[in-house]
């Protein structure tokens, strides 16, 4: 169930990354991409598809994640970068993420900037996406925030990459104190409000996944959101006006909506993941698709 995964992957990474400590190694972001591409491969759900890049080593930190509808055709995109928290400091509000001020190059843009106009570039050509933040945090930093009252700092938290540039581009520090009222679980976006119940399909995908009791005694299964359900968890939790001290935050980039049309890459990759999980050599980051059919919602 992707909704029960997004809740207990989070609690892993904390206790993941406390062990650097012990073994007196730095687990990189890409450590835990690995690590949450792998826990999607493993719930088995008919509702997805895992692509990898054929080269190792040309993956980087990033990700991309594709809400698609099969029978519509409709589709939402999501470009994801992840950053790891660093510092050992035993106030928790000082630790932070140096690395979003990291440039694509020497001398090149800051890496946010290219993420958000990557995202605005496909948008403009027909293809809606969304820049979004994944932070990596150890469990003795989540302790410390939630000892302080602080619950939004969890072992896998999300922003939205449209307020990480304006804090960036305007050189605002970057620590949990000023980002963590604007960071959000992971299950923010992959729990339903409502269960859905879904039939077993007819073609060589059912759309089904591990099967859960609901509170009121029926059995039902969780299914990936189709676009238009993802793009409404993101506008639910990423406000387009944010309070940001000595930026003007009222003007946010708008969370573009759901177009039709899926790009033939998409629809190849979708005809050609029989097993779910698959290679592709057009590929420099791991692509996660998730699948939705609105004739059995």
């Amino acid at each position: 169930m992707l909704c029960h995964f997004s809740q207990l992957f989070p609690t892993y990474v904390e206790l993941f990354l406390n062990r650097d400590r012990g073994l007196r190694r730095r687990f990189r972001e890409e450590t835990v991409t690995d690590l949450f591409m792998g826990g999607l491969v493993g719930l088995g759900s008919g509702s997805m598809i895992v692509n990898f890049p054929a080269d190792e080593a040309r993956t980087g930190n990033d990700m991309e994640w594709w809400f698609v509808d099969v029978y519509s055709k409709r589709f939402w995109c999501v470009l994801v970068q992840a950053k790891k928290l660093s510092g050992r400091g035993r106030v928790w509000s000082r630790l932070g993420y140096p690395k979003l001020k990291h440039t694509t190059g020497r001398g090149g843009p800051l890496q946010v900037k290219v993420l958000c106009d990557t995202a605005r570039i496909m948008t403009a050509c027909g293809t809606p996406t969304f820049p979004l933040y994944i932070f990596y945090n150890p469990g003795r930093a989540c302790e410390m925030a939630r000892a302080a009252g602080v619950f939004s700092v969890n072992g896998v938290s999300v922003s939205d990459g449209f307020f990480i540039e304006r804090l960036v581009v305007n050189g605002l520090p970057h620590n949990l104190k000023r980002l963590s009222p604007h960071m959000y679980p992971l299950s923010a976006l992959f729990c339903p409000d409502s269960i859905h119940y879904s039939a077993a399909g007819t073609g060589r995908r059912s759309f089904t996944g591990p099967f859960f009791l609901s509170s009121d005694g029926r059995l039902g299964n969780a299914v990936s959101p189709g676009p238009e359900e993802a793009r409404r968890r993101f506008s639910r939790v990423f406000p387009r006006s944010v309070d940001i001290e000595g930026v003007d935050g009222s003007d946010l980039d708008i969370i573009p909506q759901v177009s039709e049309g899926l790009p033939d890459n998409i629809m190849v990759s979708i005809e050609r993941s029989a097993s779910g999980v698959s290679i592709d050599e057009s590929l420099d980051h791991p692509r996660v698709i998730f699948l939705s059919d609105s004739r059995r919602r």
